[in-house]
């Protein structure tokens, strides 16, 4: 079993002696994905719509299969609320600050406003950065020339 599961779901099931304690503690962190999970859920429930083309009862099933998925991730408090709002808000424009931020979810400590804290950080740095007249980093990443091609190219100082 150990041999088909990713490195991250080995890590967390390593020391269980059974198949059948893998099994459920396998069963257990993806009924539980986090967050992000519900969100998608939750987005996904609301894009639901009762057609005249199809029975409302497959509509119902559908959201009610939605819910029941929703539910069994457990409880979302305000606080959560918050969270949501906020990390789904950073989707557009900034998915590697909304990846770090729902990484931070996972910590038993978490609370929304340690997301707050984070946004605040991210506005000093970009406030500092164009002080010293830096360009915003968006922006910086998608300067091409009209050929297509990147103006600079970028290489990374670790691994080249």
């Amino acid at each position: 079993m150990l041999k088909h599961v990713t490195p991250d779901e080995f890590d967390a099931v390593v020391s269980f002696r059974t198949s059948h304690a893998i099994f459920e503690a396998l069963h257990a962190c993806h009924k539980k994905l986090g967050l992000h999970a519900q969100i998608n859920v939750l987005r996904k429930a609301l894009d639901v719509y009762y057609e005249p083309s199809t029975p409302m009862s497959t509509t119902t099933r559908e959201i009610w299969d939605l819910y029941e998925c929703f539910r069994r991730m457990g409880k979302i408090d305000e606080d959560m609320i918050l969270s949501i709002f906020l990390i789904n808000a950073l989707g557009q424009h900034y998915p590697h600050l909304q990846s770090l931020i729902h990484n931070m979810t996972h910590n038993s400590h978490y609370t929304a406003s340690t997301t707050l804290r984070r946004l605040e950080l991210k506005t000093l740095l970009e406030e500092c950065r164009a002080k010293l007249g830096f360009q915003p980093l968006a922006a910086a990443l998608i300067a091409i020339n009209r050929q297509g091609k990147p103006l600079v190219t970028v290489t990374c100082s670790n691994c080249k």
